[in-house]
């Protein structure tokens, strides 16, 4: 199950972040995927993954990223470089993958080029092509064709530190699992 956002552009600032995350609050188990306008720049470089955040983007990246289940961020608006870029981002164990695509300064508009994005949970791989149907032909260089990891398996978190979260018995406090989601963790010794 997935949930997504729209962020308009340029709307980022507390009441709209709290929104957001309020929508998260409610739907813990979906996969969440975030669109906005503006998230970050383009880069010519076609094998660079580490485009800059625009300032919508670094909000909401900063805002959400303590949300296990973010973990795409869909953004346009820039065309220095190319139209595209991308980046990873990983909090607590949790990659957010940004990518960034905007084709309508090219030749002819872009020729109607769009992202195709595929999911296989069987690969646990999102797969990215960039496709225009006027000229029947993909873009094949490494920032418009290009995959990524994604366990697409289904999960349950649940977070020591969330609303509602009890524990009955005899339960200890942990800080040294490096796979832990927040500042500690609940064990129990079976």
């Amino acid at each position: 199950d997935f949930i997504v956002l729209s962020f308009e552009y340029g709307r980022y600032g507390n009441a709209i972040l709290d929104w957001a995350e309020s929508v998260l609050a409610q739907y813990p188990n979906r996969r969440v995927i975030v669109l906005t306008h503006h998230a970050g720049a383009d880069n010519a470089n076609v094998n660079a993954t580490t485009t800059s955040f625009s300032a919508q983007g670094s909000a909401i990246y900063n805002r959400l990223k303590t949300n296990p289940n973010f973990f795409l961020m869909l953004g346009g608006h820039v065309f220095s470089n190319g139209g595209e870029g991308r980046r990873s981002d990983t909090y607590n164990g949790s990659t957010v993958h940004t990518l960034i695509s905007n084709y309508q300064n090219r030749w002819n508009g872009g020729n109607g080029l769009m992202r195709l994005m595929r999911f296989s949970p069987s690969q646990n791989k999102v797969f990215v092509t960039t496709y225009s149907p006027w000229n029947n032909t993909y873009e094949t260089d490494a920032n418009s064709q290009f995959s990524f990891n994604y366990d697409m398996r289904k999960t349950v978190v649940v977070d020591n530190h969330q609303g509602g979260f009890s524990v009955t018995g005899n339960w200890s406090t942990g800080t040294t699992a490096t796979d832990k989601r927040g500042p500690d963790y609940r064990f129990h010794n079976t």
